[in-house]
């Protein structure tokens, strides 16, 4: 589990920081360092893997074990950065707009959304959410890596 699906995976529960540190009996500070990609304990790890899972999240098609995660987060959270980027140009490039009429949309700045396909900027969940239904896709859509990327 990489931050971004802890993060994803918070959300798609409707719960907070602190409702996911409660229930895996961690801070809201550790939650916090996870969503980052920060490294954290593995047995702490695997303690909020078990309340999402437990929650009903589905950890099936996780390329990423508790180890794997600790020992590299910060070169997975590029990875997924550049995949997010990679998704964004494509679906809005396949949908004929361009990065203004895209901004315009989701109520942000041009060069925001040139950043975010540069992997310039890391996007909050709600941006990654608010850009996929523009794009009309699901915003785990925009995170999945797809072969050729």
């Amino acid at each position: 589990m990489i931050g971004m699906q802890c993060k994803l995976a918070r959300v798609a529960l409707g719960w907070g920081v602190r409702e996911l540190a409660d229930a895996a009996h961690v801070s809201t500070f550790t939650v916090v360092r996870v969503e980052k990609g920060e490294p954290v304990r593995s047995n702490t790890l695997e303690r909020i893997r078990e309340v999402l899972e437990k929650a009903g999240i589905d950890d099936e098609g996780s390329a990423y074990s508790v180890d794997e995660y600790s020992a590299s987060s910060t070169s997975k959270a590029m990875d997924i950065r550049e995949t997010f980027a990679k998704n964004l140009r494509d679906l809005r490039t396949a949908r004929g707009l361009s990065q203004e009429q895209l901004a315009a949309r989701a109520e942000v700045h041009r060069t925001y959304v040139s950043a975010l396909e540069r992997c310039v900027y890391s996007p909050t969940i709600d941006i990654v959410d608010n850009l996929a239904k523009i794009l009309g896709v699901k915003a785990a859509d925009l995170l999945k890596e797809v072969s050729g990327n």
